[in-house]
């Protein structure tokens, strides 16, 4: 029987056949906490759902979300792509054929955000739109105006609870921090389907797939985030979602 209490945490490296995600589906604990969360029926011409209380999927139905949205971001390749100091193809993630101008700061967050975000019929601003320079100070701006990330579709979320629960149930779901510093970056990731309990989710935020000074197939926010101090501490990281459709 696996253990989804061993669910691996923090990988640089992780075939997508081997997804710890879809491992700790077979396990009982899991199927538990999605029935939990998911046994409610939809009632029709209920009050409408605010931020804080997503209109989730049943058990079944969310399971499949999940295992489709953990499988596409495997598949994405960013322990190999996108990788840190080199200059890259955004929408790719492959190396350009030329020199990084400045390697040892250059990191693609935002263009590997972008990047999966296209791949799903999602806009995102990306390149040429906006240089890779600082594009996740000027995605976290984009998403929260009315007349373009809103009107793009992203729903701002309330919660890192809420972030989780929403890629649990198959959605997009970003999470991204703006510096306060004008001239330094800020970080942007995608929250991947996990069955992580509510106090880690508190405790160390929600899963997270990334590309940055470390790429990471599966981590943490608080690790994820670690190169910018008081992001997670401070919760100064914003959550935001779009409703997908997964092949």
């Amino acid at each position: 029987m696996v253990d989804s209490n061993a669910f691996p945490r923090d990988r640089a490296l992780s075939p997508c056949e081997n997804s710890p995600f879809m491992v700790g589906l077979q396990a009982p604990r899991f199927r538990a906490l999605l029935f939990a969360a998911f046994a409610l029926p939809l009632v029709v011409g209920s009050s409408p759902s605010r931020a804080d209380e997503p209109v989730l999927a049943p058990p079944s139905l969310a399971r499949s979300r999940a295992e489709k949205l953990a499988v596409f971001l495997d598949k994405l390749g960013v322990e190999r792509l996108w990788q840190p100091r080199v200059a890259i193809v955004w929408d790719t993630g492959e190396p350009a054929g030329r020199a990084a101008s400045h390697p040892d700061h250059v990191t693609h967050c935002s263009a590997f955000a972008a990047a999966a975000s296209k791949r799903l019929g999602v806009e995102l601003l990306h390149p040429p739109e906006h240089p890779m320079k600082l594009l996740a100070n000027a995605q976290y701006d984009w998403l929260a105006r009315e007349d373009q990330g809103r009107a793009q579709g992203w729903t701002s979320l309330d919660s890192p609870l809420v972030a989780q629960h929403r890629a649990n149930d198959g959605d997009l779901v970003v999470a991204v921090y703006k510096s306060p510093d004008k001239a330094k970056p800020g970080h942007i990731a995608i929250v991947r389907p996990s069955d992580k309990s509510a106090e880690s989710i508190d405790r160390e935020g929600p899963q997270i797939i990334q590309a940055g000074k470390t790429n990471y197939v599966s981590t943490s926010l608080a690790r994820g985030f670690s190169q910018h101090p008081g992001a997670w501490s401070n919760r100064a990281v914003r959550f935001y979602a779009h409703a997908v459709s997964l092949p």
